[in-house]
């Protein structure tokens, strides 16, 4: 849930501190290493990069082994935790400027792919 919506427990916060809401979406596919890589090769309209704060959508995958090898470092009862909610990985969609169309039919034709 994110701050911008009114029912998040925060959102009077978040409404002080910005003019506007952000766009980060997460979400999760079965096979996330193999979705990456189709993203990666089909995507026109969003870009797959790790990276954030740009203009253009931006999509990456954020691979749990790889997260734990190098910012987390989370082990027992912590790394069980977050695999009962990440798997093997989230995407995590930095959404830009484009149209929301544009972005939807991009999605589309590289899932499909």
């Amino acid at each position: 849930m994110e701050a911008g919506t009114a029912s998040h427990p925060q959102h009077d916060l978040a409404k002080r501190q910005m003019d506007l809401f952000g766009g980060i979406v997460t979400f999760q596919m079965r096979d996330p290493a193999a979705m990456a890589r189709k993203l990666a090769a089909h995507l026109k309209v969003a870009h797959y990069a790790f990276s954030l704060g740009h203009q253009r959508s931006i999509v990456v995958l954020l691979d749990t082994q790889e997260m734990m090898k190098s910012a987390y470092g989370l082990t027992g009862e912590q790394l069980a935790d977050y695999r009962r909610f990440a798997g093997d990985g989230v995407f995590r969609l930095s959404v830009g400027l484009e149209a929301t169309d544009d972005l939807i039919a991009d999605f589309e034709q590289a899932i499909s792919a």
